[in-house]
């Protein structure tokens, strides 16, 4: 339950994999899966968390399907903090996959989280997540995916959310890629109540 030593165990354990990921597929797949369906406790599926983008890079090719199911089972987890965890660890994540297997497993739950209503560090963490998507998308697929999200967060009611939109805006307009106009979402930062989205 102790939260350092848990999140020490799993440093530990990415330090261990780095060295020797060939131990990936028989060792630490199983023991992923099994933190991630702890149902009695939750502090178990936050660490599953962030092992995901490490295990991901060394699995099998046949055990990557289940690896990602896992991952948006506890995006959509009833307890806050592991959704809060699973969104946190969302861009090292898709920075891992292949496009085909974001557009058909992960972008729903991108977009579902970067509509969470209760914990804007979730929505936050949203706007990191869509300048990696950006980055691996065309135009076309960032006007159907990410620009919404990304103009959505400009017009957040959270000032953290429209501060993380603005610190990132000049990346984020680059990497879209599209020619979809995204200055009024630029003017409306310009002119937010909050002076510190304004100064950024």
């Amino acid at each position: 339950e102790e939260t350092v030593i848990r999140d020490e165990a799993i440093k530990s354990l990415c330090s261990v994999v780095a060295k020797q990921p060939s131990l990936v597929p028989e060792y630490v797949v199983p023991t992923l899966h099994r933190l991630a369906t702890k149902a009695d406790f939750f502090s178990a599926r936050v660490s599953a968390c962030a092992l995901f983008p490490t295990v991901y890079k060394y699995a099998n090719e046949d055990q990557k399907p289940g690896i990602r199911k896992a991952y948006t089972m506890l995006c959509a987890d009833d307890t806050p903090m592991v959704r809060r965890a699973a969104a946190h660890r969302m861009r090292e994540f898709v920075a891992c996959l292949a496009k085909q297997d974001l557009l058909a497993d992960i972008i729903h739950v991108y977009k579902q989280l970067s509509k969470e209503d209760a914990q804007d560090v979730i929505r936050v963490a949203s706007v990191h997540t869509s300048l990696v998507v950006a980055r691996m998308f065309t135009a076309e697929e960032n006007r159907q995916h990410t620009v919404s999200v990304i103009q959505s967060a400009a017009h957040d009611r959270s000032w953290r959310v429209r501060l993380t939109v603005a610190k990132n805006f000049a990346q984020l307009f680059e990497a879209l890629t599209t020619d979809v106009d995204m200055m009024p979402a630029f003017v409306h930062l310009l002119k937010d109540s909050e002076q510190e989205v304004r100064k950024e």
